[in-house]
């Protein structure tokens, strides 16, 4: 994913024990105010910006799952729960699966 002209490269997966919940109210927050946002523009750049997400993670796959699968190992190491690291993996066919739920939401 590209961010600010560079590609992101550092693991996702942090220590749960270091995620404070007044982070995820946060997160809550900011995605509730970009949906009102969102609700103005008009569907055909809607649709565009989707297709250029899409295009990037196509054009970044390998990248994405070198550091999906750096991400995973530390999720092992930190003993994270099969279930929660089961939605972690984009091996096979997840990936794909992400790419045509991009397509299919324009």
């Amino acid at each position: 994913l590209k961010r600010a002209g560079h590609l992101r490269t550092a693991p996702l997966f942090r220590d749960p024990s270091s995620m404070a919940s007044s982070t995820l109210v946060d997160v809550a927050r900011r995605a509730r105010i970009a949906a009102r946002a969102l609700a103005a523009v008009p569907g055909a750049r809607k649709d565009a910006a989707l297709q250029a997400v899409h295009d990037s993670l196509l054009a970044q796959r390998e990248t994405i799952l070198e550091a999906n699968r750096a991400d995973k190992e530390a999720a092992e190491k930190a003993g994270l729960a099969e279930s929660i690291f089961k939605r972690l993996d984009l091996e096979g066919s997840k990936f794909d699966t992400l790419l045509a739920g991009l397509q299919d939401v324009r």
